[in-house]
């Protein structure tokens, strides 16, 4: 019987930008970043720390073909899908964020001897990939000068492989557990320290070390000969039958590479591979349990968990290309953050730790609210992950992936968190809050209110690294620790965190109603203009008023404008001068821009809104390998697409959806507390814009809804129509 993972297409979203030539106001958009999503179709569950997928060494996962890109159309690092194999633990749609994982590359042989890419990927070209075909949690492919076909799938803890090899004499795997990073030679990386042995009963344990994190791995062969030790580097593997133990420094990582081989005797063998942060039984159980469950069971157990997770949120549209485009959104909004063990690289027993948020400045916005929505069993688990990690630390971290350095992404404000605790507090019922999780929290209070004044004094407006930027951001996590310290009635806390309400003043120009030239992460003060602040209603008193806002931002929506020429091909310092000159909005190429069609609604007009986000819907997502406009960065942009379709978004950190313009029919969101339906009547051609809202049989006249009434459950009913003026809500979204 089909289920909803039969509606995903893991492919959508791993090629460059390939969508239809916009028409209209979406012409006039810019895009700022590199025209790719940086996706890959590799096998992963909801949440999982382990994946797999075919590995060629390109940018950023290890899947794919193209080479370390920024701005502009993404160079080809090669001319065609290649793997060499097959590696583990991945990002999904990041630009580069240094710790490119790819552990574990499994090579398979067939007619020739192995090898193994060199330290330069030099030794040993990467083989033609062809017959690609995945699912959620599925994957498989073939190698085709090889003739050897792969299937991939995953537990949460284990991958399972099946290979198929042609009739020749020589054909098997060799692992390779000093395998690291990307190809480019900026993005290559060995580990500081890896070993591998053989157990008694032929199963191969060892341990390696990327990024002062220590992995525990542990193979299980079946329809393989015993596993034999080798080392070396290019076509150079010698083979070592008589040890049973390898162990190499980070010198001898650099010079070769080391790891276990197997022959199959047998057209078909299936490696399982269990990794750990906690240790070597715990990797060995996890390998155990998938080789005893078997590949089938384990790719079916996978699709049924897919398909749980992908039922919470189901829509009705005659659109098969919308169905697909939406349910594959789904699924990557909820590959992120990964949920490792209890015992990790940071603390031993303590919570479990989730890890890959990368960064939370991409995810904060449109990705957790929609995990947090769906998947609430994850809320309590994140909170207790991202307070240990503060402890652990000794400051918020603004990401936390499978590395030890905290510095990484200094540039992007710690205090994002504050918003991601503050969404999950208001998920959170304080009154029925035990003694113990209230204490919890009261210790993470403190601990917010005593990094608002850290985080203030380093803020340097000249320099990217503190700049305009983060005064906006301090402003927001202000806001969330006063709401969370009036949530625990704790007064003191409020008014401290209060004092930092007005720290976006400082960045503001009341000459030009504008935020202030200067250094702004990854936008212009223009794009930071229209961010959803907290103080959404005196922001807009200072720009001259409502009138005067909406008009600004048409100016940045381009009503009016001609048609811009977007970045292709390098040079880009030029052209992307011109284009950042416009102070276009872009089209959700980057994450910066995610909220800002909504901001219409702070000045009464929702319909604009409804316009801008129906050319996006329109002219910049399609049903292709490559359409999604830009990276999606852990399912960031993914997430906008799933809550803009339904006819919702969210304000993060401030406890509102606004309403939008939905595009189907109906939606059912399985929340936490009760299923919510949201049927969406449209009075004939052209009816994008808000005419009627009615939640529970009630009418509103408000064109947002709080928290508690979404998740709450019930019934949402919305009328569109084609006149842009009946619906002007005199309720205004809240604003401090």
């Amino acid at each position: 019987m089909a289920g909803c993972g039969d509606l995903v297409d893991p492919f959508l979203g791993t090629e460059a930008v390939d969508l239809p030539e916009p028409e209209g106001i979406a012409a006039t958009w810019y895009y700022l970043k590199a025209q790719v999503a940086n996706n890959h179709p590799g096998a992963a569950l909801p949440l999982g720390p382990v994946s797999a997928l075919p590995y060629s060494g390109a940018y950023p996962t290890g899947y794919g073909r193209y080479d370390i890109n920024s701005h502009g159309t993404p160079p080809r690092l090669y001319d065609r899908k290649s793997a060499y194999g097959v590696t583990h633990v991945h990002h999904t749609g990041t630009g580069y964020i240094n710790y490119f994982y790819n552990h574990l590359l499994v090579i398979p042989f067939a007619g020739r001897p192995v090898a193994v890419p060199e330290a330069d990927f030099a030794g040993a070209a990467p083989h033609p990939l062809g017959q690609e075909r995945a699912q959620p949690g599925w994957y498989a492919g073939r190698l085709e000068n090889l003739g050897v076909g792969f299937e991939l799938t995953v537990a949460q803890h284990a991958a399972a492989h099946r290979y198929r090899f042609p009739d020749v004499g020589m054909r098997g795997f060799a692992v390779d557990v000093t395998s690291g990073g990307l190809a480019p030679p900026r993005a290559q990386c060995r580990p500081r320290e890896a070993a591998v042995r053989i157990e008694g009963d032929g199963v191969v344990s060892g341990a390696f070390s990327f990024f002062g994190v220590r992995w525990f791995f542990a193979l299980v062969v079946r329809g393989a000969t015993a596993a034999v030790l080798w080392h070396g580097a290019g076509a150079s593997v010698r083979e070592r039958p008589g040890d049973r133990a390898l162990a190499l420094d980070a010198e001898r990582c650099r010079r070769e590479r080391a790891g276990a081989l197997y022959r199959s005797g047998a057209d078909t063998a299936e490696l399982y591979v269990g990794l750990s942060l906690d240790g070597p039984a715990t990797a060995r159980s996890y390998a155990a349990a998938a080789a005893a469950a078997g590949f089938d069971a384990v790719h079916a157990e996978a699709r049924a968990v897919w398909d749980r997770h992908l039922s919470r949120l189901r829509i009705s549209t005659d659109s098969e290309p919308e169905r697909r485009i939406f349910t594959t959104a789904l699924y990557r909004s909820l590959l992120k953050p990964a949920r490792s063990e209890h015992s990790n690289f940071l603390w031993r027993g303590g919570p479990a730790l989730y890890a890959d948020f990368a960064t939370m400045w991409d995810q904060y916005k449109t990705q957790l609210p929609l995990l947090f929505s769906l998947c609430p069993e994850h809320v309590g688990g994140i909170v207790a992950s991202l307070r240990a990690v503060t402890e652990r630390t000794g400051d918020f971290p603004p990401a936390v992936l499978f590395a030890d350095d905290f510095e990484r992404f200094s540039n992007q404000s710690r205090l994002l968190a504050f918003v991601v605790l503050r969404d999950a507090f208001d998920r959170a019922d304080p009154a029925r809050m035990g003694g113990a999780g209230r204490e919890r929290w009261c210790g993470l209070l403190q601990a917010m209110v005593a990094a608002l004044p850290r985080a203030a004094a380093r803020v340097r407006p000249e320099e990217e690294t503190n700049g305009h930027s983060h005064l906006l951001d301090i402003a927001c996590a202000a806001h969330c620790a006063s709401g969370i310290a009036r949530g625990l009635d704790r007064p003191a806390e409020a008014e401290q965190a209060s004092r930092f309400l007005d720290l976006w003043r400082a960045a503001f120009d009341p000459a030009t109603g504008m935020m202030r030239p200067g250094q702004y992460y990854e936008a212009s003060h223009t794009h930071y203009s229209f961010r959803l602040l907290p103080a959404m209603g005196e922001r807009i008193r200072l720009a001259g008023g409502p009138a005067q806002f909406v008009q600004k931002l048409d100016r940045f929506f381009g009503y009016g404008a001609a048609p811009v020429e977007q970045l292709r091909e390098p040079p880009w310092d030029v052209a992307r001068g011109r284009g950042m000159a416009l102070g276009r909005f872009d089209g959700l190429n980057n994450e910066v821009m995610l909220e800002t069609p909504y901001a219409y609604h702070y000045a009464g007009r929702p319909d604009r809104t409804a316009e801008i986000v129906r050319a996006v819907m329109r002219h910049h997502f399609a049903d292709s390998p490559g359409g999604l406009p830009g990276n999606d960065d852990s399912g960031a942009l993914s997430a906008w697409y799933v809550w803009t379709t339904v006819g919702l978004f969210p304000v993060p950190g401030q406890g509102i959806f606004l309403l939008g313009s939905p595009t189907v029919e109906r939606a059912e969101l399985t929340t936490g507390d009760g299923p919510l339906t949201i049927s969406t009547a449209a009075d004939g051609p052209g009816a994008i814009y808000l005419q009627d809202v009615r939640l529970n049989d009630q009418a509103l006249n408000r064109a947002w809804l709080r928290y508690d009434e979404v998740l709450g459950g019930g019934r949402l009913d919305l009328r569109l129509g084609s006149d842009p003026t009946r619906f002007r809500p005199p309720i205004l979204p809240p604003s401090s």
